[in-house]
């Protein structure tokens, strides 16, 4: 179900309504005035960004040393995939996947302390 926004024509009010269908035919009214001359906007949109898109706009592991860049799991296994990739090595399947598991929260039972 999509939301789309819209401008009240009669009092400039700006609203969210969400359509139950695409295909729906009828007339969001204005919550403010109760008018139905509304204008369809265009909304903006969020822009999520990838593991990779964050790890390529952070700081270099070499050059990070802050409590706030270790505690962020997605920099767990940073300092392998840099070395792996300046070596031009290809990262073992069963390592990739200790990193992923890390980066979600799995610490596996031989490690826990």
């Amino acid at each position: 179900m999509p939301i789309y926004e819209y401008k009240c024509e009669v009092c400039q009010a700006q609203s969210s309504v969400l359509v139950k269908s695409y295909t729906s035919s009828k007339k969001p009214s204005c919550p403010k005035c109760k008018s139905k001359k509304m204008t369809k906007l265009l909304s903006t949109f969020a822009h999520h960004k990838t593991v990779q898109d964050f790890q390529e706009s952070s700081l270099p592991v070499s050059e990070s040393g802050s409590p706030e860049f270790f505690g962020d799991p997605r920099n767990i296994g940073r300092g392998l995939e840099d070395t792996y990739k300046r070596v031009g090595a290809e990262i073992p399947e069963a390592v990739q996947q200790e990193i992923k598991d890390a980066r979600e929260g799995y610490i596996p039972p031989e490690v826990e302390i």
